[in-house]
């Protein structure tokens, strides 16, 4: 018999692997989404959305997700070939439970068959089902035969295109289209205890606020911080991967700055959580023109019970390889005393003979942007509201 499309009827595949990582998430303490953040490459606010269902699971995130947790529950049973094994079957499942049914006219079906291919496409799973051929089924007409391998061909590149978007394009790995072979995910980290944030109003204005940060997972999901802006240093989290099994060296990292405007004047809003901070990433300094990009370093950060890899704790230094498989994360820190600025970042690449760059922006689609807080009044904030960050600064 032929393979049916999707699994039972409601059956919910990504819904089905979010469960799994719930229970591992719990298996190992149910920690808090900011020690998970602790021990992977993302934000707070990414691993919060992937369990929550606010986005899609993508195997860089679920990696970081899987490996963190399998740390902090000090488990040394991890494997993680398995969780990929299992991340692709989800993928290959989803495609098949949401695929639109094709109508073949019942002569073609009729005439070809169950003619399928022996072997699946690339990066699914061989069928464990045997293939099953009909009396006759050799004898099809070629005019039914290749009406039937049409349909299917074309149903497969469908199925291909729409929700394997980062399979290989070609045996070799290549991507023959001259697309660009790497993909770029960016978080712009506005968590209350990782940054500073202005909001276009005086604290006059502001009034009676407070702020809980185990319950506000970003400024500007906070009503009082609508408006508002990151303020210098601002950060970006990029995560950097390739879209084949081809390798691409990354070979540098620039920020362009695309509108520049006077500083935000209103009110500067900190929270003294007591964040260790990054210990390395790239400092970009806005200010100069263009702007000036630099690798910075800062031991004294490192937590030793991480236990982090030895190519980790070292200085960023050009250059980097990524694949489909090997993930690469940078942390860009933006500077300014002079404007409230606009700005992208451009990854520069090589990959087989080709060379190229990619434009990164936030998840939005919109330009990150940064204000110096040279216009603002400086204040802090907590549950007893807000507060002089230094002597006369809020008012």
């Amino acid at each position: 018999m032929g393979r049916e499309q999707g699994g039972p009827q409601g059956a919910d595949p990504e819904a089905e692997f979010v469960e799994k990582l719930k229970d591992l998430k719990r298996a190992v303490g149910d920690p808090s989404f900011k020690e998970i953040a602790d021990y992977a490459a993302g934000g707070r606010s990414t691993y919060n959305d992937l369990i929550n269902g606010k986005t899609r699971p993508t195997w860089p995130n679920v990696k970081e997700f899987v490996q963190a947790c399998y740390r902090i529950g000090k488990r040394d049973d991890l494997d993680l070939d398995q969780w990929g094994r299992d991340f692709q079957r989800m993928r290959e499942r989803q495609a098949l439970s949401t695929a639109p049914r094709v109508a073949v006219s019942p002569a073609v079906a009729e005439e070809a068959g169950a003619l399928r291919p022996s072997r699946p496409a690339v990066g699914v799973p061989p069928d464990d089902e045997p293939i099953e051929m009909r009396p006759g089924a050799e004898h099809v007409s070629l005019k039914g035969f290749w009406m039937g391998v049409n349909v299917s061909a074309s149903v497969s590149l469908l199925l291909l295109l729409l929700f394997f978007p980062d399979l290989p394009k070609r045996a070799d790995g290549a991507d023959p289209s001259g697309a660009d072979p790497i993909e770029v995910a960016a978080e712009v980290i506005t968590q209350p205890c990782m940054s500073n944030w202005v909001v276009p109003v005086t604290p006059r204005q502001l009034g009676s606020v407070s702020l809980d940060v185990e319950r506000v997972d970003r400024w500007e999901e906070w009503p009082p911080g609508k408006g508002g802006v990151a303020a210098a240093p601002g950060i970006v989290d990029l995560q950097v991967r390739g879209t084949s099994s081809a390798p691409v060296t990354i070979t540098n990292v620039e920020v362009r700055v695309e509108e520049r405007r006077p500083p935000m004047s209103g009110t500067l809003l900190d929270v003294p959580c007591g964040d260790p901070g990054e210990f390395r990433g790239l400092e970009a300094d806005l200010d100069v023109r263009p702007p000036r990009v630099k690798p910075y370093f800062s031991p004294e950060a490192i937590d030793p019970e991480l236990n982090l890899p030895p190519h980790v704790v070292q200085p960023i230094k050009f250059p980097y390889q990524v694949s489909a498989t090997e993930v690469e994360n940078f942390r860009v820190v933006s500077e300014t005393e002079e404007c409230d600025c606009s700005w992208r970042v451009v990854v520069s690449w090589l990959s087989e003979g080709r060379s190229g760059q990619t434009s990164v922006t936030g998840p939005d689609g919109k330009l990150f942007r940064t204000t110096s807080v040279r216009g603002a009044a400086e204040c802090g904030v907590g549950l007893d509201g807000l507060y002089p960050a230094r002597e006369n600064s809020c008012r």
